[in-house]
C-alpha cells in the first residue's frame, strides 16, 4: 500500500465530489472499481478497490443462473397452461355437446366426465333437465294420444247417433221440420218434404 501512497489513480481527477464512486484502472494496469470519501482531518482522498473481475465472474454466473431458473420456469409454466387449456376446452367440447343434445331434444347422459368439477355438475344438471323434459314429452305425448282417441270415439259417437236419427226421420208416418233462430232448416224428415210438396234437396 505504500506504493500507492500519495498517488493520484489515472482517471481519477475528474471526480471533483468529496465522495462517490470510481472505475478506472489501477497503478498496476488492473481494472477496479472503488469508491472513496475525502477525509478533512487528513486531507487525503481515501479509496478502497476491488478488481473488476472479482466481481463480474458471480454476476455473471448469478446472471446465467436466474436464466437458465426463469427457463426452467418459463418451460413448467407453459406446460401447464397447455394442460390446463386442453383441460378447459376438452371441457367446454362437452358441456357444448351436452347442451346441443339437449337443444335437440335428445337424452342427455346422467354423468358428465371432465377434468373440471364445475363443468361435471353443470353437466348433472342438465342431464336432470334433460330427464325432466323428456318425462313431460312423454306425458303430454299420453295425454295427446288419449286425447285424440276421445275425440275419435266421440266423433264416432256422434256419427252413430246422426246415423240412428236420420234413420228415424226417414222411416217416420210423421212429418218433421226444425226451425232455427235464423229461420233456416237444419233437419227435414222425408216424409214432411212428401206431405208438404217440398224440394228434396231442402
Amino acid at each position: 500500500t505504500e506504493t500507492f501512497a500519495g498517488r493520484l489513480l489515472p482517471g481519477f481527477a475528474q471526480s471533483l465530489d468529496d465522495r462517490g464512486a470510481w472505475e478506472g484502472i489501477n497503478p498496476t494496469g488492473v481494472r477496479v472499481i472503488g469508491a472513496y470519501r475525502y477525509s478533512d482531518v487528513t486531507e487525503w482522498f481515501i479509496a478502497v478497490g476491488i478488481e473488476r473481475s472479482a466481481l463480474e465472474v458471480p454476476l455473471l454466473r448469478s446472471l446465467q443462473v436466474t436464466g437458465f431458473v426463469s427457463l426452467v420456469l418459463l418451460a413448467f409454466a407453459s406446460a401447464a397452461s397447455l394442460l390446463i387449456a386442453r383441460r378447459l376446452l376438452s371441457s367446454q367440447n362437452a358441456l357444448a355437446e351436452v347442451a346441443r343434445r339437449l337443444g335437440e331434444g335428445k337424452p342427455v347422459a346422467d354423468t358428465l366426465d371432465t377434468p373440471l368439477l364445475e363443468v361435471n355438475r353443470v353437466g348433472r344438471v342438465l342431464a336432470e333437465a334433460s330427464a325432466r323434459l323428456a318425462a313431460q314429452a312423454g306425458a303430454l305425448e299420453r295425454i295427446n294420444k288419449d286425447l285424440e282417441e276421445r275425440v275419435e270415439e266421440r266423433t264416432q259417437e256422434l256419427a252413430d247417433k246422426s246415423t240412428i236419427l236420420r234413420a228415424t226421420l226417414d222411416t217416420m208416418d210423421q212429418g218433421l221440420i226444425v226451425v232455427d233462430r235464423d229461420r233456416r232448416l237444419p233437419l227435414v224428415s222425408r216424409r214432411a218434404i212428401e206431405l208438404l210438396s217440398l224440394d228434396p234437396d231442402l
